[in-house]
């Protein structure tokens, strides 16, 4: 499990900057999928931490890739704000900046009523 957490870490790094675009776009799903799982780890808050960085670097550069995405993302953005850890306070309040900054307004105000 410990070199599941390893591996998804790294990819969670890559595919969060310019680069990973190619990456984003024909795995965005599968993306997703071990950004949320790093964002449930209950025992290491720097992954929980990592993950919500992933997301602001892809919010940043892959603004249309998340576009469709933005219902999954907001919420659990949302409750990793509450999250007992500061660091991973402050990491959500960035992310949610970025999603507010870089995403389309209308999906993201639609997801929050």
């Amino acid at each position: 499990a410990a070199v599941l957490r390893e591996v998804a870490e790294l990819v969670m790094i890559k595919c969060g900057d310019d680069n990973g675009l190619g990456l984003w776009q024909d795995y965005v799903g599968q993306l997703l999928a071990v950004v949320f799982e790093g964002l449930q780890d209950a025992e290491r808050p720097e992954v929980r931490e990592r993950a919500l960085e992933v997301l602001t670097k892809a919010a940043e550069h892959q603004p249309k890739v998340l576009n469709e995405y933005v219902e999954l993302i907001v919420p659990r953005a949302l409750h990793a704000a509450r999250d007992p850890v500061r660091a991973v306070q402050q990491a959500a309040d960035e992310t949610l900046e970025t999603l507010c900054k870089k995403l389309d307004t209308r999906r993201l105000v639609a997801t929050l009523q």
